[in-house]
């Protein structure tokens, strides 16, 4: 199948699964977890940089067109579209590792968790901050931050579990 057209449907997929499974799936009654955004930090890492941006901010603006949230979600997965090239120089060692692909096991654990975990914290710090818009909420925003972070990272690392590509598929 063509790559870019793989591209396209993967992040349709991601968009439909956020907003038809997990936008339901809440935890207390006020989390949800949010790996629609995983689809950024997976694209290839020579992937183009302008046409990032613009697919960030539409799988963002899908999420919020569903979800009636004005912008959150786009303003969310275009800064984290914008940090990724930050966030994937963090996980290259000195000798100037260069990657192929960002998934789990291409980076192997340590280094998918690291990217992941702060792409993650980053994510959610940008929209529960948006979302509550006051310091006098700034103690749900960390509980939130830190709670739906984790549960977002642990979804994603589930869902991205049984995706090992075998030697004889690369």
């Amino acid at each position: 199948m063509n790559k870019t057209v793989l591209l396209i449907a993967s992040g349709i997929a991601a968009l439909l699964s956020q907003v038809w499974v997990f936008d339901y799936a809440l935890l207390f009654g006020a989390l949800n977890p949010y790996p629609y955004f995983f689809w950024i930090l997976l694209l290839p890492p020579d992937f183009d940089k302008r046409l990032l941006l613009v697919l960030a901010f539409l799988l963002g603006l899908g999420v919020d067109a569903f979800n009636d949230t004005g912008g959150l979600h786009a303003a969310a997965s275009t800064a984290i579209a914008f940090a990724r090239p930050w966030f994937i120089r963090l996980i290259a060692t000195q000798g100037g590792l260069e990657f192929e692909r960002l998934g789990l096991y291409d980076l192997g654990f340590r280094r998918f968790a690291v990217y992941a975990g702060i792409a993650t914290l980053a994510h959610h710090v940008l929209l529960y901050t948006l979302e509550a818009f006051s310091w006098r909420l700034m103690g749900r925003v960390l509980l939130f931050t830190t709670v739906g972070s984790i549960l977002t990272f642990l979804v994603a690392l589930l869902i991205l579990l049984p995706f090992r590509k075998t030697p004889s598929t690369r």
